[in-house]
């Protein structure tokens, strides 16, 4: 509840050898609530691991609320920059 993650403008990178698949995100939230993403450059790394419509979203957040994202960058990303989700069976 009410966790801010502030990272001053540093930069986060999947690893090139990360899955494309679903569990190999920067960020899996799910039943969340109350968070609050300051300054991230959250990078994909598609040049590493190439490019595929699969659940290997930078960003994956379901059944989560009053999410507050600012002064973030998300590049490079394998599938979609964020997907979200209402529910957690998907």
């Amino acid at each position: 509840k009410d966790i801010v993650l502030d990272a001053s403008s540093s930069t986060i990178t999947i690893a090139a050898n990360a899955p494309i698949r679903n569990g190999y995100s920067l960020f899996n939230m799910r039943d969340c609530n109350q968070l609050s993403f300051k300054g991230f450059i959250l990078d994909g790394n598609r040049a590493a691991r190439g490019c595929e419509e699969n659940y290997a979203h930078t960003v994956i957040m379901a059944n989560c609320s009053q999410i507050q994202i600012s002064n973030t960058t998300i590049k490079n990303s394998v599938g979609d920059g964020i997907l979200m989700v209402a529910g957690t069976e998907w």
